[in-house]
């Protein structure tokens, strides 16, 4: 933070404070620039003061807008007072929150005819709405307001249904997935299925028709949830979601008794769209290979349970964006830009985007292995007469010299990522090899980002740097 950025902000609450006095009309558009520009920089300056003398500015504007102007509530005032949330006392944000619900519920049952109707205005008050309540663990509230400002959206599009609103529906689509708001992102994705396919063609459609009990879920999470921060329950969920030696024998031993897909290992692929992967080769001298594909095989069960615990997370709060790159941001390998390139991969995630998701975020999960690598003494490069080249991840997670992780992570991310006869997503997705995308696929990488980041938050400061 430098000094006098500081201090150039300082110097301008006092005159900002005077034009708020002098007009008293935040509909002006001068003096709605200077507070976009003055009220975030105070939260993020830390600057206390400055902003406990606007506050009430803010607040009084509120119910002043509220009273005197029944509808178009400049935007950029609910967007100011929801940056900033953070800064303001609990009694002040209950009431921000109860001016701010009553102009929603007014405001989203007016006629779209009306002169009155502001559609963005509705949007943005129940966008901001939304974030309060999800704050606050309100989540059927969340799913109340979210499908009161899809109503009004879709009354509102008469002239041609899907097509003209599909950026806010997207922008919808991407508040809901943040907050894991499972049975709104359904009807989104219904809307835009239905009257925007080109748009909505990349998206994957969810399965719903899973048969474990919710109180089983609730039960499971709650191990990894309660008395633990949000850090170290996505520690725990990504330590505990490594398959291991007994899972995959025990996993085994039941597909072959149901139905003895792998009795026959001349017979077995491994397949990820309906396109043929790797033969697995018979004999005694590929039993590794025979092991991978048996390893592969039982991953696609056991990843199952692990999407309905990500969904149940989704639904509670937990496996937010928010939440996922906080955690993520503190490994010290990733520089700000990767980070922001992972943020792009999570939304992608979120947004049932697969393909999108994967191209991001594998390549990302790569680095992280070779950097996890290289900071704990391991060579990643090898030198030939070109000269010197990184080495390929298949490579160093075939290389057992390298001791640093214990054999099932290191089992676990060949599978996922590089190896032929396991599900080899590496090369399929970012060598162009195949375009299809699976739910339990997009999963463990999302797994696999989440392990990388919990084994580099091990590297010693001194040593990342």
């Amino acid at each position: 933070m430098d000094y006098s950025d500081i201090q150039n902000v300082k110097n301008q609450v006092p005159v900002l404070i005077g034009n708020l006095k002098d007009k008293g009309d935040f509909g002006d558009f001068e003096i709605l620039q200077q507070l976009r520009l003055t009220v975030p920089a105070l939260v993020k300056f830390n600057l206390k003061e400055e902003l406990g003398s606007i506050k009430p500015e803010l607040l009084s504007f509120t119910q002043a807008e509220k009273d005197n102007r029944p509808y178009n509530t400049p935007l950029h005032v609910y967007e100011l007072v929801a940056s900033c949330r953070n800064a303001f006392t609990k009694d002040e944000t209950e009431s921000y929150i109860s001016i701010l619900a009553s102009r929603f519920e007014e405001d989203s049952t007016i006629s779209p005819e009306s002169n009155s109707f502001d559609l963005h205005s509705i949007i943005e008050m129940g966008k901001v709405l939304a974030i309060f309540r999800f704050k606050q663990g309100k989540f059927d509230d969340v799913d109340r307001i979210l499908n009161s400002t899809i109503n009004c959206i879709e009354k509102n599009d008469t002239d041609m249904p899907g097509l003209r609103t599909v950026g806010l529906y997207r922008d919808l689509i991407r508040l809901a997935s943040n907050m894991g708001r499972q049975s709104v992102l359904d009807r989104l994705s219904a809307i835009l299925e239905k009257n925007a396919p080109n748009v909505h063609k990349n998206m994957a459609k969810t399965e719903t028709s899973f048969s474990v009990p919710q109180d089983m879920l609730d039960k499971e999470l709650d191990l990894m949830t309660d008395g633990y921060t949000i850090d170290e329950t996505l520690t725990i969920f990504a330590m505990k979601y490594v398959p291991t030696n007994d899972q995959i024998e025990e996993y085994v031993k039941k597909i072959q008794e149901q139905d003895g897909i792998l009795s026959a290992f001349t017979h077995l692929y491994f397949t990820t769209s309906g396109t043929l992967s790797h033969e697995v080769r018979p004999g005694p001298e590929y039993k590794k290979e025979q092991e991978d594909q048996m390893v592969s095989t039982a991953l696609s069960y056991l990843t199952v349970a692990m999407h309905l615990i990500i969904v149940t997370g989704q639904t509670r709060g937990i496996f937010t964006v928010d939440n996922i790159m906080n955690f993520i941001a503190k490994s010290p390998i990733l520089t700000p830009r990767r980070i922001s390139i992972i943020e792009k991969g999570m939304y992608a995630y979120m947004e049932y985007d697969y393909i999108s998701a994967m191209s991001i975020l594998i390549p990302q999960i790569e680095y992280m292995v070779r950097a996890f690598y290289a900071q704990n003494g391991y060579s990643v490069t090898s030198n030939d007469a070109i000269g010197t080249t990184s080495d390929a991840l298949g490579t160093l997670l075939n290389n057992e010299e390298i001791v640093i992780l214990d054999r099932d992570i290191t089992r676990y991310l060949r599978t996922i990522l590089s190896n032929r006869t396991g599900w080899n997503l590496r090369n399929l997705y970012c060598h162009g090899i195949d375009d299809s995308f699976s739910i339990i696929q997009a999963d463990r990488v999302f797994h696999i980002l989440l392990l990388m980041a919990v084994l580099s938050q091990s590297i010693r400061p001194e040593s990342a740097s």
